[in-house]
């Protein structure tokens, strides 16, 4: 009697077959989620490598760098009779000529504060429309936060006569670098403190304002004693995960590219131990650690990002680097007048300090 055979697998053979498959999965899906991270991370570069050239564009043309933030004081008061005390234009809106968008940098009126809500008032700038764009040169594709706009926090440094409606901004990825802090009540820039007897500790983007003598002067690259290739400009600052209140609100700690008040510049702390402000719980709980810092305040003035190791800084002379997680961040302190230890980091921040640190 002749057999009739029947061509195919048996199903032990068909379970070894799926089984294989999936280890080769296995192996290989962390592979193409690493080479799409670097892709990422390259992409973040290159936009950071862009935002320097605009820098050195901006000086080329003006003169000196934009101001991190514009902060005028005057007694002068809109339509609505509000103060015109506040902040007009920050770094992200001044190197917009520079970046390819002369169209949307057409819409800003300088002598009107940003969160303007009625443009009719200041012909013929559009300031609101313009802060409520999207800007996505200003967005690292490993942020889990772009795209996503909200209500920034709008207290700092307003007069209680100054208020508009709360609108949502698209927040940035990035940071320019307004200094460096010896602790954490202690930051040059900021205008409760002693500043001008810490002015050793100023970045190139720090607020410019008529309010201190210290503070009137944009910076340019004679300012820059410590050298370009010694000074971070631009730093990776991505939206928070994990976060919780730490007597805070999310708003208060987001950065938005157009800027309202705090949601501008913040100085770099080099206490910011492993640069993971975007891992807010982490930060905190490091932070707290030592009981003569606020926690909170510093992360929120700290940099990090979701890339692998570390973050993109762009230099003062336009490169950019990677800086590792475990750079240097020193211990603060010091007098009045020299900084006891400000880490490779802190040193990084700050345009005259006396110390030309520089990245391994």
């Amino acid at each position: 009697m002749k057999v009739r055979s029947f061509l195919g697998f048996t199903l032990v053979e068909l379970l070894v077959v799926i089984a294989i498959i999936g280890v080769l999965i296995a192996l290989l899906l962390p592979a193409v989620q690493a080479a799409r991270e670097a892709a990422r991370r390259m992409q973040c570069a290159n936009k950071l490598k862009q935002i320097g050239l605009a820098c050195h564009n901006y000086h080329d043309t003006h003169g000196n760098f934009p101001a991190g933030a514009l902060r005028i004081n005057t007694t002068t008061v809109d339509a609505q009779g509000n103060s015109l005390l506040s902040f007009r234009a920050v770094w992200g809106v001044s190197l917009l000529p520079f970046i390819e968008q002369v169209q949307a940098y057409s819409l800003y009126n300088p002598q009107a504060p940003l969160p303007n809500e009625d443009a009719t008032n200041y012909p013929p700038g559009k300031n609101k429309e313009l802060a409520m764009m999207r800007m996505t040169i200003y967005e690292c594709p490993s942020d889990i936060e772009i795209g996503k706009p909200r209500i920034p926090f709008v207290d700092d440094w307003q007069p209680a006569g100054l208020t508009f409606t709360p609108f949502e901004m698209y927040p940035t990825s990035y940071f320019a670098v307004g200094g460096s802090n010896s602790n954490a009540s202690f930051v040059w820039d900021i205008r409760a403190d002693s500043g001008a007897t810490r002015t050793y500790l100023k970045g190139a983007f720090h607020t410019v304002t008529n309010e201190f003598s210290y503070m009137s002067g944009f910076e340019s690259f004679s300012s820059v004693t410590d050298g370009t290739s010694n000074t971070a400009f631009f730093v990776e600052r991505h939206g928070i995960t994990n976060f919780n209140e730490s007597g805070d609100t999310y708003s208060r700690i987001v950065g938005n590219w157009a800027g309202v008040p705090r949601n501008h510049i913040y100085t770099m702390s080099p206490r910011s131990v492993t640069l993971k402000a975007h891992d807010w719980k982490q930060c905190i709980t490091l932070m707290t650690v030592d009981s003569g810092w606020n926690s909170s305040w510093t992360c929120q003035r700290s940099a990090g990002g979701y890339h692998t190791g570390g973050i993109n800084a762009t230099l003062g002379d336009a490169s950019v680097r990677f800086v590792n997680n475990n750079i240097a961040v020193g211990v603060g302190g010091g007098s009045a007048t020299t900084p006891l230890n400000l880490g490779v980091w802190g040193y990084l921040c700050a345009i005259a300090d006396g110390e030309s640190a520089s990245l391994p």
